[in-house]
């Protein structure tokens, strides 16, 4: 048992600063400490969940079809390692199977991609290659791909009973229960009331600080004033009148085009990199509360997940 002063800052100086108050507490292991800027007043299940970190991940409830999703991807992962890692699979089958695919450069990338997922196999890449009739590929590999969809026909027949038999067995079950639970949660069901509560406020902002990993509350209302104090900065920022994804991923995908017919990139690498459906990029702050304000400034983060220059940055 660690004891521990955990430190919680409240808005209540006159002089528009930040008061520090303590509370002792008995942890199991050390916890986070949590920065509270807003009118908000945490209770002990609120206190609980936040000091777990942002990171923290809840158990997530288990619907059916979670199972088969589950089942399905370790079979394909065993299907994949015993394609790949046996040199003379047909040696070994007992039972009858659908003709073997025709093997590419194609297959060969995605092998290589899925063995530095998983263990080493002990497969060499250039025997394998002369085995599957594979000529050399004098193509650098940028990795820029679509993920593989490959599941290989004519593996052994053991996995596909296992397949079969965990499915089953797991619709025997749902026949005899239809209730959903979260396996072994980690959290207590006020948690997760508290949690649900948290998440449901339409005043709170919660955010990690911008330096010591600190858990940080803030009015709603403060942290859009502060984002709109640096989007109001024109030397910085330019205000448009018009949303300009669209162009933009016509002109890169215009550019693409130009790139594959050249050579200088694959057809693959063509998929995956072309726009479809962009997401106009998202500003967010960090809240710099080692500065000691009442409203302390923001560190600017931009998000692109989904825009149009995603990919290409990688």
């Amino acid at each position: 048992m660690l004891q521990e002063k955990l430190t919680i800052c409240n808005p209540t100086n006159a002089d528009g600063y930040i008061e520090t108050s303590t509370i002792d507490k008995t942890l199991e292991q050390e916890q986070l400490v949590i920065v509270n800027l807003s009118d908000h007043v945490l209770n002990k299940d609120e206190y609980g969940v936040l000091s777990k970190g942002l990171g923290f991940c809840p158990t997530q409830m288990r619907y059916p079809t979670n199972i088969f999703v589950d089942v399905f991807k370790f079979t394909r992962l065993l299907k994949l390692k015993d394609h790949f890692n046996s040199m003379h699979l047909s040696s070994r089958l007992a039972v009858e199977s659908p003709p073997a695919p025709s093997h590419t450069v194609s297959d060969l990338q995605d092998l290589q991609l899925l063995m530095s997922l998983t263990d080493d196999t002990g497969v060499d890449i250039n025997s394998l290659r002369y085995d599957l009739g594979i000529e050399e590929d004098t193509q650098v590999n940028s990795g820029l791909k679509p993920a593989s969809k490959f599941v290989p026909f004519g593996t052994h027949p053991n996995i596909d009973l296992f397949r079969t038999r965990v499915t089953n067995d797991k619709y025997r079950r749902l026949d005899k229960s239809n209730t959903f639970k979260f396996s072994n949660d980690n959290l207590t069901q006020m948690e997760r009331k508290a949690l649900h509560s948290l998440k449901s406020d339409p005043l709170l902002v919660i955010r990690e600080a911008d330096k010591g990993g600190y858990v940080v509350l803030m009015n709603k209302v403060d942290y859009i004033q502060e984002i709109n104090r640096q989007l109001n900065d024109t030397v910085c920022y330019e205000r448009i009148t018009e949303n300009p994804m669209k162009s933009l991923a016509d002109f890169i995908n215009m550019r693409l085009d130009d790139w594959r017919e050249s050579g200088l990139i694959s057809d693959e690498e063509y998929k995956y990199l072309k726009v479809h459906d962009p997401r106009f990029p998202c500003i967010y702050v960090l809240p710099k509360i080692h500065k000691g304000d009442r409203f302390p400034p923001g560190r600017p983060i931009i998000s692109g997940n989904s825009s149009p220059t995603e990919r290409l940055s990688e």
